[in-house]
Parts: C-alpha cells; sequence; structure tokens
C-alpha cells in the first residue's frame, strides 16, 4: 500500500545503511492478494539473497504482515499466501519488548496499526507520563499479560 509513495530501492538504501552502521530494522510489510508487492516472494529474489550475504550480524528482517484495511475501502483476500503465524499460540512477541511513542506523543503498548483506536493500548502522553511508568503499567497489566 505504501510503496506507491515510497519506493523499494529507499527501503532498501535503509536497510544498508542499518547494517554498515550496526543497527536494527524490521520492515513490515503489508500483504494481501491484491498487492503488487509480495513479502514470501521478495524474501526469495536474488535481491534480497545478496543484500543479506551482506547482513552477516542479521540486523534488518522483514516481517510479512496481512494488510488491515480500516475502512470499506477494498476487498483483502489471502487465498493465495499463508498469513498465518506458526507461533501464533505463543501470543504477540512483540508486546512487552517494546515501547512506541506515536508521532503525536502518545505512548502506545502496541505496534499494531489500529492500536490507537484501542484504549487499552494507550499507556500516555509523553508530556504527562514517564516513559518507564508507561513500561511498567504494561508489563503489570493482566489484560496485556494474556495478549
Amino acid at each position: 500500500m505504501h510503496q506507491r509513495f515510497i519506493p523499494l530501492k529507499n527501503f532498501m538504501n535503509m536497510a544498508g545503511s542499518c547494517v554498515k552502521y550496526n543497527f536494527s530494522l524490521v520492515i513490515n510489510a503489508e500483504c494481501s492478494d491484491s498487492h503488487t508487492f509480495n513479502p514470501f516472494k521478495f524474501k526469495k529474489s536474488e535481491q534480497w539473497k545478496n543484500f543479506k550475504e551482506k547482513d552477516i550480524n542479521d540486523k534488518v528482517e522483514m516481517l510479512p504482515s496481512p494488510w488491515i484495511s480500516l475502512s470499506d475501502e477494498g476487498d483483502y483476500t489471502y487465498n493465495n499466501m499463508n498469513v498465518i503465524d506458526n507461533n501464533m499460540e505463543l501470543g504477540c512477541q512483540y508486546l512487552f519488548s517494546q515501547i512506541i511513542i506515536h508521532p503525536n506523543r502518545d505512548i502506545m503498548a502496541c505496534c499494531g496499526l489500529a492500536s490507537d483506536r484501542i484504549e487499552e493500548m494507550k499507556l500516555g502522553e509523553l508530556s504527562q507520563v514517564k516513559v518507564l511508568e508507561a513500561w511498567e503499567k504494561e508489563i503489570n497489566d493482566p489484560l496485556k499479560k494474556c495478549l
């Protein structure tokens, strides 16, 4: 969906810079049958394989993710790809490993696309809550532990 605004070469340049300066990067590549970019196929491409040869510390990862539509803008299907994570029974592996600060200064427990629509994922606003307090709120929340 975003590739029409940001070309793939820009992401690959960013990934190359992360490798060069030893930063970690996760590229969340949304997909559906109607998307022209298929992260599953791209991860098998020569371009990706050549890039990963340079990524000797394995700092860059691409995670395929089903596209989540927040409106009735289109019909997104997944008939031609397996979008189910085999680790799904383990729950969200990112929930307690990161704190997200949105551009509007909201501190969030979740990086998910619709997280700003879920009140329970909001941990406070940066000018009113310290990040450590938000983190403690997240890790001690029984609802988030269930997720």
